[in-house]
């Protein structure tokens, strides 16, 4: 897991490109003790700060215990203020910079490029791997050649 480090800007929270902090922890961990080592991790990284310290972007349990669910993209596109989108998304802010499409908001217009961006991210780009392996899977069983030759095959799944 990597601690992404965040600098106050005005009244929003911007993250720090090239700043986070690796934590190493068991898949088995529950969600308050990675953010007890998480903040362990901060204050010892504080100390050795010249320019002051840093702030965590994952300061809630709560978001912490979230992050494998997906963010509720129906109440971004329906926020209908600046203010009420840059609510959500600094409440998402965690899965948004995950998915790398955490940026600033200035209109309202702005909620339909980031809910495309997670979108895709979510379904195409966190599977990525996995359907990659899935075509090599069946590349190597030379499925789709089988499929081409006999495609009445599959007619009776279908």
């Amino acid at each position: 897991i990597n601690i992404g480090m965040m600098s106050p800007q005005g009244v929003d929270l911007k993250p720090r490109r090239g700043k986070t902090l690796p934590l190493f922890t068991d898949p088995e961990v529950a969600a308050p003790a990675i953010l007890e080592r998480a903040v362990q991790k901060m204050k010892a990284f504080n100390k050795d700060m010249d320019e002051g310290p840093e702030e965590m972007n994952v300061t809630l349990p709560a978001i912490i215990a979230n992050l494998s669910q997906p963010i509720d993209h129906g109440r971004i596109e329906n926020a209908a203020s600046v203010d009420a989108l840059r609510e959500m998304t600094m409440r998402h802010s965690t899965m948004l910079q995950t998915a790398g499409c955490l940026r600033h908001v200035a209109s309202v217009e702005g909620k339909k490029g980031i809910v495309s961006d997670y979108l895709q991210w979510y379904i195409i780009g966190r599977n990525s791997s996995v359907i990659d392996r899935f075509k090599e899977g069946l590349s190597a069983l030379q499925f789709l050649n089988a499929l081409q030759q006999h495609p009445t095959l599959l007619a009776p799944v279908l």
